[in-house]
């Protein structure tokens, strides 16, 4: 092998311990890693400039981890970036967040870092909290005043927790107003609902059901091919119909997987009235 490729190789190494250390927390073997790798720019300006291959650098790995006391260090002793982002825009409060480190985002935002900093493709601490179930980081990001509404490639945090099936996470999402007709921004429309039904979530599509007053007309597009006639009995309350041709777009083709999702216990019922003029009608039990 070349003297350069050997010089290289072993830089490479040294870089990679040096992010391990970052990942397990440990101070004492991160500082003696960093000095190895200083090459006269001093401790800090090493640390900053050292990152992986996705422009990770040390903070991230350590927030991701959860290793506050390092988070401590980097950011009170050596100035690291709280702000600063991988080559995907996500930042160490988000990485933080998706893995549900709590104490962590709270001091991340105690030393300015922005909760609100969406990553490239739209999504935000609050999005990944939302979608991986981390109930208590939601309510702190919620408390910190982020936008419960935040849209992502993906949609809002409703959509990506109903989407998930996370019951606890929509419960709070809609105690704080979250809103249940939001679609994303794509050609799909889907909404909250649908993310629910996708997932095979009827807790989740409980849930949602009690709070569609209003009802979107994609939402229930989606549903209706999956949904066959149904002796309903009881009472039912009407809460909307309307007449529309179905099209191509359908739960199958969206989500590549088959669902027959619309009867749960009675509590919500999706019901075909009329084949040739697809007249259909949503009926929430009361």
């Amino acid at each position: 092998m070349a003297p350069d490729a050997t010089d290289a190789l072993a830089v490479r190494e040294k870089v990679n311990k040096f992010l391990k250390a970052a990942c397990s927390g440990d101070i004492e073997l991160f500082k003696k890693l960093a000095k190895q790798l200083d090459g006269g720019k001093g401790l800090a300006g090493t640390v900053a400039d050292v990152k992986d291959g996705n422009k990770r650098g040390a903070l991230i790995f350590a927030a991701r981890e959860g290793k506050i006391e390092l988070c401590k260090y980097l950011v009170e002793e050596l100035k690291v970036d709280v702000n600063e982002k991988d080559d995907e825009g996500e930042t160490p409060l988000l990485h933080a967040a998706r893995e549900g480190h709590t104490a962590t985002v709270q001091y991340l935002i105690e030393q300015g870092a922005d909760p609100a900093i969406p990553s490239a493709s739209g999504a935000t601490a609050l999005h990944h909290a939302a979608g991986n179930g981390h109930v208590e980081l939601v309510k702190l990001l919620l408390s910190k005043g982020v936008d419960v509404d935040l849209q992502s490639e993906a949609g809002t945090p409703l959509m990506w927790a109903a989407g998930f099936g996370q019951e606890k996470v929509v419960k709070v999402l809609l105690e704080h107003h979250a809103n249940v007709h939001a679609q994303t921004k794509d050609e799909n429309n889907v909404c909250p609902l649908v993310s629910a039904v996708a997932t095979d979530s009827l807790p989740c599509v409980e849930l949602l059901a009690k709070f569609y007053y209003l009802v979107f007309r994609f939402c229930f597009m989606f549903l209706l091919p999956f949904c066959g006639n149904e002796d309903l009995g009881g009472t039912c309350k009407f809460v909307r119909s309307w007449n529309f041709s179905l099209g191509k777009s359908t739960l199958l083709q969206i989500f590549g997987v088959p669902f027959h999702v619309a009867i749960y216990n009675g509590t919500l019922a999706v019901e075909n009235l009329g084949k040739e003029d697809n007249m259909c009608q949503l009926v929430l039990h009361v």
